[in-house]
């Protein structure tokens, strides 16, 4: 278990996580949110976390690592097989950003996209990939109604989900 919450941490800060991660594989729990390291900062943080194949929770949220952050986030993060609860609100993350997650949610129970720049298009790539979610969160978000149709017709296939929020959203 390691929380680095809340803390400003500059550029050089993460070459040292990156050598706590490469020293803990067995971690399972790691929250590095409201570091606001933005993308070049989970750029560096990619290659330790990938280190970390026995991580199961992951908090980066409010840290604005946008579309770029988590396309390299999501190749490390396929290293992280145990990876089940990964929160990524508040980070600037576009629908364009999700493409690189396919590979990582088939894993996951619970994903937390709250708070983002996701529209339509997003929800519907999200759709197509809901599987073993348990807990979906897509609120705050800029998600239409064409957006959450398609979310609603997969439903009666996602036998696993038992929370889903879209509030504040533009549905319309």
């Amino acid at each position: 278990y390691i929380d680095f919450s809340c803390n400003w941490i500059e550029i050089d800060g993460f070459d040292l996580l990156t050598q706590v991660f490469e020293n803990y594989p067995l971690l399972k729990y790691l929250d590095l949110s409201y570091i606001w390291f933005g993308s070049d900062g989970a750029a560096s943080l990619a290659n330790g976390i990938s280190k970390c194949q026995k991580l199961e929770y992951l908090n980066i949220s409010n840290n604005q690592i946008g579309t770029y952050g988590i396309e390299k986030l999501s190749k490390a993060l396929q290293k992280c097989s145990n990876l089940t609860s990964l929160n990524l609100k508040c980070n600037g993350i576009r629908s364009e950003g999700l493409e690189s997650l396919v590979n990582i949610l088939s894993q996951l129970k619970k994903l937390d996209l709250g708070s983002n720049l996701i529209d339509s298009d997003g929800a519907i790539i999200l759709a197509n990939m809901l599987t073993n979610i348990e807990h979906l969160d897509l609120s705050y978000n800029i998600i239409r109604s064409n957006g959450v149709k398609k979310i609603a017709k997969v439903l009666p296939e996602c036998y696993c989900l038992k929370y889903l929020n879209l509030k504040y959203n533009t549905i319309g």
